[in-house]
């Protein structure tokens, strides 16, 4: 029973050992275009969008409903107006007009997938950019670790010949616990965002994708960013604002169309790049509803254009406060470095007088080791949030990796 038991553990152990994948910055731009799950469910529906273009097109040329024949041979002369649309639907104006729609669905699926694919590339570079903090911060933590060890013994053995107050050596242990649990907390954290970015760039899913290190922003090359340099080049290039430029044109062809219900509505069905248009109601044939039909199909293409206008200040809010913290950092950058030098001076003055045999409260100690991390998590905080806002501000102007975006679709 125990070497089942023994067994079995071993068995389960076993699962939790994951598939290691190293990755470069550079490599996660082709692993998502590739396998990215989502990314590649979207190219799907770019490709139905285009093959429906291609439908509505040979739609319009005639088929043949066997049960429409005989429907409209058993109502005599009459009957035969009722199969045009099968034996000549291109006679039809609103056929027309529904291939043109379609290819304006295509248009606004495809931008709608380019825009998906920068966002999801976005996601996988943060988590590596993300994951070189975390990578730092664990070894700096450790270090502190081990710094904290060195001297531990002295302080048992002070308390020990009542040199230091009592109680000091539990204190003492309190913040080298702490740094365990921090310890802890931050190899959790590495593990989840590898196993995050695994699953983007589309790796097995019991698999942890490890980026290799990035380097920082040259302090000599930084510059604070301007936010009317880049307001004109977002806007001209967002696919989001393409996307519903496509649906807008697509908008005044649903209208014009409803001029021309008198001759029958469009036979072709619409694909669901279309499907903002759905539901919304009309005539078929010549009478009084025409006016409301067409007042409804304005007011859908004003619900765009408000659309629109949102995403569009929504850019424009977005590149704002990128400028803002990305110059807000850049100035405290210089700070937060002379932070890590002073409060490394300070625990290396305390930790060699300890180890010269001088007295030294052990409350000192425990505060230069928590404001020695807290300074070195703030340093490559900064440092992170540079590197990430220049990152966001290539995908707001589609620069940089975000550049394919605008070629041929991957």
């Amino acid at each position: 029973m125990k070497k089942l038991i023994i067994t079995g553990f071993l068995l389960l152990s076993c699962n939790v050992f994951a598939e290691i994948y190293p990755v470069t910055l550079e490599e996660v731009t082709a692993k998502v275009t590739k396998d990215n799950y989502f990314v590649l469910e979207n190219a799907q529906r770019v490709y139905q969008a285009k093959e429906s273009v291609q439908l509505a097109r040979k739609n319009l040329l005639p088929k043949l409903n066997i049960w429409n024949v005989v429907e409209s041979a058993s109502n005599g002369p009459l009957g035969l107006i009722g199969i045009v649309a099968d034996v000549a639907p291109f006679l039809v104006p609103n056929n027309w007009f529904r291939v043109g729609e379609e290819k304006l669905f295509a248009e606004a699926t495809t931008n709608g997938y380019r825009a998906l694919w920068a966002n999801e590339l976005l996601t996988a570079r943060g988590l590596v950019l993300q994951s070189g903090l975390d990578e730092r911060l664990i070894e700096q933590v450790e270090a502190n670790a081990k710094d904290l060890e060195s001297i531990s013994s002295m302080v048992r053995s002070r308390e020990a010949m009542g040199t230091i107050p009592a109680g000091s050596v539990k204190q003492f242990e309190v913040r080298q616990i702490s740094v365990a649990e921090e310890i802890r907390g931050l190899s959790k954290v590495i593990k989840e965002n590898r196993s995050q970015l695994a699953y983007l760039l589309g790796l097995p899913g019991n698999s942890e994708a490890i980026p290799n290190p990035v380097d920082y922003i040259d302090p000599a090359s930084a510059k604070p960013l301007s936010y009317s340099d880049y307001e004109a080049r977002m806007t001209e290039s967002s696919f989001e604002l393409k996307q519903y430029d496509a649906l807008l044109k697509a908008a005044d062809k649903e209208k014009k169309g409803r001029y021309f219900n008198f001759l029958g509505t469009s036979t072709l069905s619409r694909s669901t790049g279309g499907s903002v248009f759905d539901g919304l109601p009309q005539q078929d044939g010549l009478g009084f509803g025409l006016g409301p039909s067409v007042r409804i199909v304005k007011s859908q293409k004003k619900i765009l254009e408000i659309q629109r206008e949102a995403v569009r200040e929504t850019l424009k809010k977005n590149l704002k406060v990128l400028v803002e913290s990305f110059n807000f950092d850049l100035m405290s950058r210089e700070d937060a470095l002379k932070k890590v030098e002073k409060t490394n001076a300070i625990w290396k003055l305390l930790a060699d007088r300890v180890r010269l045999g001088a007295n030294v409260p052990v409350f000192d100690l425990v505060e230069a080791s928590r404001t020695r991390v807290e300074a070195i998590s703030t340093y490559h905080s900064v440092e992170t949030r540079l590197l990430l806002g220049l990152d966001r501000l290539n995908r707001l102007t589609y620069q940089d990796a975000y550049r394919i975006a605008e070629g041929p679709l991957p």
